[in-house]
Order: C-alpha cells, then sequence, then structure tokens
C-alpha cells in the first residue's frame, strides 16, 4: 500500500478506494453464525459508485454504516493487508477533503 504524495486528492482519494474495495472481503472476519449487515452488501459496487461522483461524503456516511464489520478486520499487518489502523490512516485524506469543503 502505497499512495504516491504527487498524485492529485481525485488520484489518491481513488486509490484508496480501490483498495478498501480489493482488501476488504478477504479481511472481515465476522464471528462463526454472524451474518454480514444488509449495508455490506455490494460493498464495492456502492462505494466506487460514490467515489465516481465525488461524493466522499457518501463513502464516510456508508463506511459508519458497515461499523460491524470494519470492527472485525485485524489489528496486524501481518496476516491482512487491510487492518483497523489502516482503515483509519485511509479515511483521513477523505475528512480532510470533507474539512477543505466546509472552509
Amino acid at each position: 500500500m502505497h499512495f504516491v504524495s504527487s498524485q492529485t486528492e481525485t488520484e489518491q482519494l481513488t486509490d484508496i478506494v480501490d483498495f478498501l474495495c480489493k482488501n476488504i472481503d478477504s479481511c472481515v472476519s465476522l464471528p462463526a453464525g454472524e451474518a454480514k449487515s444488509p449495508q455490506f452488501n455490494d460493498f464495492q459496487a456502492k462505494i466506487t459508485k460514490m467515489n465516481k461522483d465525488r461524493d466522499y461524503k457518501g463513502i464516510l456516511g456508508y463506511l459508519l454504516t458497515v461499523k460491524k464489520e470494519l470492527l472485525t478486520l485485524p489489528i496486524s499487518h501481518k496476516t491482512q493487508q487491510l487492518t483497523i489502523q489502516r482503515v483509519i490512516l485511509l479515511i483521513l485524506p477523505l475528512l480532510k477533503n470533507q474539512e477543505n469543503l466546509a472552509a
């Protein structure tokens, strides 16, 4: 996971969304017998569409609706590409974008 600082903000956010889409399914590990929430269905399609529309506020809101799945992400990057710590770091540019729009 490496996002080049010379990228435009849109390119960087697109790379972040692509990374989330590529790794989320393999990294979420719900306890046995527990089903994924209905909001998590079609995660990739939903988040990709919002990214295409540059709806970064929508992405942030959507990530809050899949909190149950995000909280199951591992804390060690040795076994998985996407950890809860990485998700937090990945949403920071989305938050910065929204902060800039609000200013």
